[in-house]
């Protein structure tokens, strides 16, 4: 039978790995997000000009859709700091 010692022990190295884990995943989400916003910004500044309706309404969902998931890693981050 394992100790309060080893038990506390365990908990805090799984807290930790979580922890780390959460900050690489959110790390490596950012980087795309980023790619993807500013790619979806430059597309829609010539909009009207330089894309049909129907693909205006996609870039504009694309945007959306990582403004929301970048919204969703933020928060991630922000826990995480709170529980450092």
């Amino acid at each position: 039978m394992a100790t309060a010692f080893e038990m506390t022990h365990e908990q805090d190295l799984a807290a930790s790995s979580r922890l780390t884990f959460v900050a690489a995943l959110a790390h490596d989400l950012r980087t795309p997000l980023m790619v993807l916003m500013g790619a979806s910004d430059l597309l829609l500044r010539d909009a009207d000009r330089t894309l049909t309706d129907e693909q205006r309404l996609l870039v504009e969902a694309m945007r959306r859709s990582t403004h929301a998931l970048t919204a969703i890693v933020n928060s991630a981050l922000a826990e995480l700091n709170t529980e450092r």
